[in-house]
């Protein structure tokens, strides 16, 4: 996780040069690519001091062994009333002479990435020695204008003096390139075929899991028959394959959706190829256009990928649905799955009651099927605590975050951050400290709903850094400013050594002696019988919790936080995890890692020392990030939780208002649900460990793989089902005290 080391990113005013109105044109070579008023220039010049000319061609050579080179282009084609976000996807075609090996490419968007910049790809590798072109494809939630007046842009991993000789940025809607449509194709083409050479040369490397048996399904109808496909709605949290099957459960309309308004909640709409399956299909619901229902609907697909499976090490893989994206259209080959994700955004306003509609499944000769859907508004609000209960890794800088990643965070029930909000320290920054960066992370933090406390990493302050105590004591004073009233520090992460664990003690204490600071160890037992003392925050491995680690720290002086993954691929983990789970360990805190932090290509998950740590992928087509299966499953946990606080608090209210019959039996069903949640961490990590059912059926002999089928049928159906009888609950409690108050 942490610690990162700290690089700023600034930005001057820029003049534009050589530029059309959606694209312009650097040609390096000349004393202008150091001077900070011309169009395109090095906000790093010390790492590309050299210029010359070879094979006629004048260029800029970029220093090998730096952290990054960083440079800046003007700005155009971009919104400057939404945070600066890119209105099209734009192309950085760079000519350069191939010496090396690769040379990746960043774009300045903010949040996670390299130091507030987020891949973008790479250029060379064939060392070849040719003069080359090279366009790199920008996906729109990768690149913004901070400012208003430039882009920013860095290369990293150079291992070789690479000679720059032109750079082109574009958009999409730079009509005055002649050959732009040429230029897209081959980018995409490149693209697509760099990957697959990757990938071929790191399969001998991976082993291939395959597809788990999909069991037997119920017996296709004649109509599913005829049409070629099966429309089914498994639960959100179910681990689908390109095999899986309905269970019979699955297969009811209309389908149904609960929500309560303020809630994004989602539905799966799954459709099984039969035959040679329906080929190209697309998905509609008219009827909940936001005008007539001021509920919006944003459907989209998943996209089947190889992904790592296991810890972030491991070379086990398989391939599942991972990201969600905007596509026209889905292709559904016979006994394949296709997925469609759709999610439901329904208003603070909405009036309570059920709202009903059509899924539309066309193919290219129209509708194939119509399927009703059933919208639940329950009368009531979901609650939750003044303090944050769920957090995120946030691989930030100084502060240097992406407003649209902020936003897409709260909008999955993310309400604090273990990130990099440390002013700049002079002795590394090449413009001396700034906090201006930190402080409008504090100010959109506060805007969008964060709470306190958030953790602030301090990873790169050494045990011997001259001002540890007033780098604190500024950082403090900043969040306090913007409204956090509580600010934790983190120096070490996971102290597993006695090294580690004298230095995280020594940061610890200098920490705790700037007042009104808290500490924060990601920690294990070992660790936490020496750093005892001078901890504020305990914050586990999810592993290392059970009934005794609750119970002592209930009765402690510390706040008890664990963190786990939220980037394996099965879903339930991550609904489990967020919701009941964290519900029945009493933490006040718990954090997924991470947010969005890529090895090499986003897009392939092999090609790094670990696995790609993220939940949402760069998106073509929104300055927000695509989410993925795991993301949206982790909101239906946080929702999960809010559902029992909101139930918790009801029952609190009813008992105190003299309700104390229909207080006992909410607390009763509750306490059911409840008791089938294991608290112990180790059985956190999937649902045979987390719902311990009566699926036993004493005296009779079953199939063990049916057994075990049945236990994960009942398990992905679970959540739904217990926050269903909690809402229930609730609106009786509600009821009971309206009649209470006499209304």
């Amino acid at each position: 996780m942490f610690p990162r080391i700290l690089l700023p990113l600034f930005f001057l005013v820029s003049s534009v040069f050589a530029s059309g109105q959606n694209s312009f044109t650097w040609n390096l070579g000349s004393s202008s690519d150091l001077n900070p008023g011309s169009g395109g220039y090095f906000l790093t010049p010390d790492r590309a001091p050299k210029s010359g000319t070879d094979e006629g061609n004048p260029f800029r050579q970029l220093k090998s062994n730096v952290a990054q080179c960083i440079w800046a282009m003007p700005a155009f084609d971009f919104d400057k009333e939404n945070f600066g976000a890119i209105n099209h996807p734009f192309y950085l075609t760079v000519k350069f002479k191939d010496e090396g090996g690769k040379v990746a490419f960043y774009s300045g968007k903010g949040g996670d990435g390299l130091y507030g910049k987020g891949p973008i790809g790479f250029i060379g590798g064939k060392s070849d020695g040719k003069w080359k072109e090279e366009t790199l494809i920008i996906p729109r939630s990768m690149l913004r204008s901070f400012d208003g007046k430039v882009f920013a842009f860095s290369a990293g991993g150079i291992g070789y003096e690479i000679k720059i000789s032109k750079m082109t940025l574009f958009s999409e809607a730079a009509e005055e390139l002649k050959e732009k449509e040429e230029i897209i194709a081959k980018a995409f083409e490149n693209d697509s075929n760099k990957r697959a050479e990757l990938k071929r040369s790191l399969s001998g490397k991976f082993r291939d899991l395959g597809l788990p048996d999909p069991g037997l399904a119920p017996e296709f109808t004649k109509e599913e028959i005829e049409r070629g496909f099966r429309a089914f709605f498994p639960p959100v949290n179910r681990q689908l394959y390109r095999n899986s099957n309905a269970v019979p459960g699955e297969l009811k309309t209309p389908a149904e959706v609960y929500a309560c308004p303020g809630q994004f909640e989602s539905i799966i709409v799954a459709i099984k190829g039969i035959g040679a399956g329906p080929g190209e299909i697309s998905l509609s619901l008219p009827d909940f256009a936001g005008e007539k229902t001021g509920i919006n609907c944003e459907i989209r697909q998943a996209v089947y990928d190889d992904q790592r499976i296991g810890s972030s090490w491991d070379t086990n893989y398989r391939n599942v649905p991972e990201r969600l994206i905007h596509v026209k259209a889905l292709n559904v080959a016979g006994k394949e799955l296709g997925i469609f994700y759709v999610c439901f955004s329904v208003p603070e306003s909405a009036a309570p009651g059920e709202y009903a509609g059509t899924f539309i499944i066309s193919g290219r000769k129209g509708a194939l099927a119509s399927v009703p859907v059933k919208l639940t508004v329950y009368p009531f609000k979901l609650e939750a605590p003044d303090r944050a209960t769920h957090g995120v890794f946030y691989y930030i800088d100084a502060g240097e975050a992406s407003p649209f990643e902020l936003m897409d965070m709260r909008n999955h029930g993310i309400d604090t951050l273990a990130a990099g909000f440390m002013p700049r320290l002079a002795n590394v920054s090449l413009a001396g400290s700034d906090d201006g960066s930190v402080k409008e992370f504090l100010g959109l933090a506060k805007k969008f709903g964060f709470k306190s406390p958030l953790v602030c990493n301090t990873g790169n302050l050494g045990v011997g850094y001259k001002d540890y105590n007033g780098v604190i004591q500024k950082t403090l004073s900043l969040a306090s400013a913007a409204g956090f009233k509580d600010t934790a520090f983190f120096p070490v992460d996971e102290p597993h050594t006695k090294p580690k664990q004298d230095k995280a003690f020594k940061l610890c204490t200098t920490t705790k002696s700037v007042s009104g600071a808290r500490t924060f160890i990601t920690l294990n037992p070992n660790a936490e019988k020496v750093l005892e003392p001078v901890l504020d925050d305990y914050c586990y491995n999810i592993t290392y919790i059970n009934d005794d680690v609750i119970n002592s720290t209930v009765n402690s002086k510390h706040e008890l936080m664990f963190y786990t993954a939220g980037i394996g691929t099965d879903p339930t983990v991550n609904r489990f995890t967020a919701g009941y789970y964290f519900a029945k360990s009493k933490a006040r805190t718990m954090f997924y890692f991470a947010y969005m932090l890529f090895e090499g290509d986003p897009y392939l998950d092999w090609d790094g020392g670990n696995r790609d740590w993220n939940v949402v992928f760069p998106s073509m087509d929104s300055p927000f990030h695509d989410p993925t299966v795991e993301w949206e499953s982790l909101r239906e946990g946080v929702d999960d939780y809010r559902y029992i606080y909101t139930l918790q608090q009801s029952i609190k209210k009813a008992d105190k208002a003299g309700k104390k019959t229909e207080a006992g039996a909410a607390d009763r069903v509750l306490a059911d649900i409840m008791k089938k949640v294991s608290s112990n961490g180790k059985k956190a990590t999937g649902p045979e460990g987390v719902i311990e059912g009566d699926l036993r059926l004493k005296g009779t002999k079953l199939d063990p793989e049916l057994l075990k089928r049945s236990a994960s049928q009942a398990a992905d159906a679970w959540p739904d089902e217990a926050r269903r009888k909690i809402a229930e609950q609730i609106i009786l409690l509600n009821t009971a005290l309206q009649k209470a108050q006499g209304k």
